[in-house]
């Protein structure tokens, strides 16, 4: 990965500068919108812009300083800006200001949405072959995903090509990339979790969704549904002794106040899709389609850097407090192996749902990058 980056390093790092100086505020400021988006006119002509087009962006986090998905947005939206001398400009809605992930990407597909950064299980409930990057244990670390999922990754980017020309072929939206990723925790107040067997006699409280039910339910663990706003109070009165959100998610929210141990496990990851509607899509020219594709480009390398670095400032910060904290570096090889084996009807439930074909260039993929 890290030769990956050499060229693109300087406007990244210029990028994430950006990103501070913006995250400083409630949300990033909003231009203002004096164009015509969403219209069904063709593509713009490729001598250049004559009159500013605007792009409404939505997604569900908080949009102020500790997003940790709003580094990679911007990271598109500013490189767009400035490859259009401005004649490409954006408004900016965090915090489901414009309704929950599912109400984003029915907005996406009706042309209501310009821009949506998703999660991929909820996208995936549209486009199963978002599945991909979630299954169960395939990633040790943030550099397998992206060595796998980059758009330089394994083999010319085969399996972000192969997500995306898949998607795209049903014709709904259009996708670009991930532009973060985070893999969720593990929490818990009994014991630290590092093998199945740990979770007997533990409610965990686990966020909604088929595939963490199928997860969880392949472990054998008890699981509840509990409002992310009441999880604190939860893990505080006993009613569950262990969650897996993830960790700097879970630092600001100081549920290091209420935990005894943090174990990375790494168990399941969430990528962040950058997509766009056709109707913006087709108010592109091709070079500027592909200026989108080069900012996402970026945004893999801020991701990652605010990922990691962000994690592991949550890590220090809940060793600190007294939490007993264990890194993935630190887990019992067989104990993973456990993990996996008993989470590999998983992987045969949404191979099925994925479809073979796509499904095998990802296994592929996966066993090139791990050699």
């Amino acid at each position: 990965m890290k030769t990956t980056w050499k060229k693109l390093l300087a406007l990244a790092l210029a990028l994430t500068m950006a990103f501070a100086l913006c995250a400083c505020g409630a949300q990033p400021a909003a231009p203002a919108a004096d164009a015509n988006t969403g219209s069904n006119e063709a593509p713009a002509e490729t001598a250049g812009r004559t009159e500013t087009i605007t792009f409404r962006v939505g997604w569900p986090t908080s949009g102020q300083e500790g997003d940790v998905i709003m580094p990679g947005i911007m990271a598109v939206t500013d490189y767009v800006t400035e490859k259009s001398g401005g004649t490409i400009q954006f408004e900016y809605f965090p915090n489901q200001q414009l309704g929950t992930e599912n109400d984003m990407t029915d907005s996406l597909i009706t042309g209501d949405l310009d821009i949506g950064v998703i999660s991929n299980t909820v996208a995936a409930t549209y486009w199963p072959e978002l599945y991909l990057y979630a299954l169960p244990f395939a990633f040790d670390s943030f550099d397998e995903f992206w060595a796998l999922c980059g758009q330089d990754g394994w083999n010319d980017g085969a399996v972000t090509k192969a997500i995306r020309e898949s998607i795209e072929s049903k014709g709904q939206v259009h996708v670009f990339n991930a532009v973060c990723n985070t893999f969720r925790g593990m929490q818990s107040n009994v014991r630290p979790i590092t093998k199945p067997s740990d979770f007997e006699g533990i409610t965990l409280r686990v966020q909604a969704g088929e595939m963490y039910a199928d997860i969880y339910n392949a472990i054998g663990a008890s699981t509840a549904s509990i409002p992310f706003g009441e999880l604190y109070t939860s893990l505080q009165q006993g009613v569950c002794q262990a969650e897996d959100v993830g960790i700097a998610t879970d630092a600001t929210m100081r549920m290091y106040e209420v935990t005894k141990y943090a174990v990375e496990l790494n168990h399941c990851m969430t990528a962040n899709m950058f997509l766009m509607s056709n109707k913006a899509y087709d108010q592109l020219t091709e070079e500027e389609r592909g200026w989108f594709m080069e900012g996402c480009k970026l945004a893999e390398k801020v991701a990652y850097d605010t990922v990691v670095s962000g994690d592991a400032a949550a890590y220090e910060l809940y060793a600190k407090e007294g939490v007993e904290v264990i890194r993935h570096d630190e887990l019992d090889p067989e104990a993973l192996a456990e993990f996996k084996s008993v989470t590999s009807s998983v992987w045969d439930k949404y191979r099925a749902l994925i479809g073979e074909e796509l499904f095998g260039v990802f296994e592929e993929g996966l066993a090139a990058i791990k050699k």
